[in-house]
Parts: C-alpha cells; sequence; structure tokens
C-alpha cells in the first residue's frame, strides 16, 4: 500500500514548555521522515516557543498567525500544507513511536473513514487502562463518553479494534484532506471548546466515518495549555455558548423540533440551580453570558446552518445510534438536579 505524505498540523500558542517534549517524541515516530511534513502554526505567542522550534528543529515549517482560536489554527495551517491525510495536534502531548502507522490503517482501509483519533492515555501512564473511554454526544446537546471494558483480555482482541464513534477529541485527529475538501475547514465561530465536536459532526453529516483507534496510543496533558489563561466561568461561559450554537447550526429541523425544547429547559433548569447556590452563581451568570453571546452571533449561525445542512445525507438520528447509554434522566440528574458543577 501507498505510502502517503501526511501533514502534521501543532497548534501552539505559548507552548514552548510542552513542545521541548513533544516535538522529540514526535520526532520518533514510526514513519518515513519524508512522508512527514511538519507545520507549526503559532497563534501569537508571546514565550520563547518560536525561537525555540527554529534553533532546536529548524526543519519544521512555521506559521505566524494571530490568534483566533484552535480552529482558526488549523485552516491556516491546512492552507499550506500539501499531505493527503491533515494530522492536527496541540502540544501537550507524547506520542507511542507506531501511533501514526496505526491510526492511518482506518483510513486506508476504507474509503469511507474521514477521521481517526488515537486513544488518548493520562500524560503519565504506564501501562494500558483496564477501560476505554469512547466519545459519545448526548442528542440532548451534552458530550460524554461511555466505557469498554479491556482488562480481562489476555491478548488484543474486539475492543482493541478501530471503533465508530460519533467524535474523536481534537488533541489529536487524523483527517483526510477530501474531508476538508467537502465540509470546508473548521468553524472560527468556536474561539475555544466544541470546534472539534462541531467538526467531526459536519463530517458524519456528510457520509463520513469516523473511529477511536486504541491501538494507536497519545499521551495527554489534558487541558494543560487552557487552565492557565481562561477561569472557570470563561470556561463555562464557552462551553454553553458553543453547545447552543452547536445544536442550532448543525442538528437538522426535526431534530430541534423533537429535541428543542428539552435542550433549552435543562439548561435553563441548570442556570437557576447555579444562581440558587451562591457557591455556583459565578457560573449560572456565565451560563446567561453566553445565552446572550449566542443571540448576537445568530446571523453568523444561520449563515453556517444553510451551508451545514447542505451537505446532510445521513440523518442526526443514524448518527445518534452510535451513542450507548444516552439518557434524559442521566442527563437531567447530571445537569438540573445534581449541584456539582
Amino acid at each position: 500500500m501507498k505510502t502517503p505524505l501526511i501533514s502534521i498540523l501543532l497548534i501552539n500558542h505559548n507552548g514552548q514548555e510542552h513542545l521541548e517534549y513533544c516535538l522529540p517524541s514526535l520526532m520518533e515516530t514510526n514513519y518515513p521522515k519524508d512522508k512527514m511534513e511538519i507545520i507549526l502554526v503559532d497563534n501569537q505567542s508571546t514565550d520563547d516557543s518560536i525561537n525555540f522550534v527554529k534553533n532546536t528543529f529548524p526543519h519544521v515549517k512555521i506559521i505566524k498567525a494571530q490568534n483566533k482560536g484552535y480552529g482558526a489554527g488549523i485552516n491556516r495551517g491546512l492552507k499550506e500544507s500539501r499531505g493527503d491525510y491533515i494530522a492536527v495536534l496541540n502540544v501537550d502531548i507524547k506520542f507511542d513511536p507506531d501511533w501514526l502507522v496505526n491510526i492511518l490503517k482506518p483510513l486506508q482501509q476504507d474509503n469511507n473513514v474521514g477521521i481517526a483519533g488515537p486513544l488518548l492515555l493520562d500524560f503519565d501512564a504506564k501501562e494500558l487502562p483496564d477501560e476505554i473511554k469512547v466519545p459519545c454526544f448526548s442528542k440532548y446537546g451534552y458530550p460524554y463518553h461511555y466505557t469498554l471494558n479491556i482488562g480481562a483480555a489476555p491478548t488484543p482482541g474486539p475492543p482493541l479494534l478501530p471503533i465508530e464513534t460519533i467524535w474523536v477529541p481534537g488533541a489529536v485527529m487524523l483527517i483526510k484532506r477530501e474531508v476538508f475538501e467537502k465540509i470546508g475547514g473548521f468553524d472560527p465561530i468556536y474561539f475555544l471548546y466544541y470546534e472539534d465536536f462541531d467538526f467531526c459532526f459536519r463530517t458524519r453529516i456528510a457520509g463520513y466515518k469516523i473511529f477511536l483507534v486504541p491501538a494507536s496510543l497519545v499521551y495527554h496533558k489534558e487541558s494543560a495549555l487552557i487552565d492557565p489563561v481562561f477561569t472557570p466561568p470563561e470556561k463555562v461561559f464557552f462551553t454553553t455558548q458553543n453547545s447552543i450554537i452547536t445544536f442550532l447550526k448543525n442538528y437538522s429541523l426535526l431534530s430541534l423540533l423533537i429535541y428543542g425544547l428539552l435542550f433549552f429547559i435543562l439548561r435553563f433548569v441548570d442556570i437557576i440551580n447555579d444562581l440558587i447556590h451562591p457557591q455556583f452563581r459565578r457560573f449560572g451568570l456565565a451560563k446567561l453570558r453566553a445565552f446572550y453571546g449566542t443571540l448576537t452571533q445568530m446571523p453568523t449561525v444561520i449563515k453556517q446552518r444553510r451551508k451545514v445542512q447542505k451537505l446532510r445525507i445521513v440523518t442526526d438520528q443514524e448518527i445518534f445510534k452510535l451513542n450507548r447509554g444516552d439518557s434524559l434522566w442521566k442527563v437531567a440528574k447530571q445537569k438540573a438536579i445534581s449541584k456539582k458543577n
């Protein structure tokens, strides 16, 4: 089978301390070096990231971009990439040497597969976990995971084969170039959070499959780049606003009619639950601001919705069949009844 050129896009903002382990680990990847095009998109770093990469890894192409978010950074790098496949990466990760050859297999074996993601492990993990967390997205508008127990298997069995799912996290995604050509790039309306789910959901709407590949191992310092920059209420603002935008933009008209009332009831009860508990009031206020923020962007949301729905060849109901354990009661208990945030 032909060895394709793969463009690896690293999206960076003040991540020098992470690049110091990410890039050396990436260079140990078991893949022909002349078939790896490595591009660093730097979103206006104020640390010494650019000089570090120039001096230590001179073959890495550096693109200086305005900081308009993770998805916008991917779009910027995509314009100057040449690969048949595009790997988009955070910089707070390190790699198993075979991560790339393993994640590539389902994309090469099935023309209908558009995106694959690796098994993301804790950064300091020394062995495989007993359970695999598979990403899902409730039809009521919340991301969650179901678990597959692999601890009892003495050798790699069916659970370690690629698992079809709705989406994979944006920390590491391998994407066929034709997917970008079909659905466009990442939506820049998402500065932070949900840009990965939005891109994956649009990909599934357009008829492509998405797989989680447990044989591909990547070690991730989750939120290492986000936590120092944004306060907890700011993160709640972005997650709430972007969940609403995602629902309004991507769900079919039938889904909006079926789930819309419950979607908004759950969120308003959640806000009330926050506001009546002083320790959570700042989160409730952030969620209210998110609704206002969505209203101010409605012209853009409507324009983008028209584009998304023109791509549709798969129904939401077909996509949501991949969810396991999606329960209205579970969502209500977690978001609208529980005091936890």
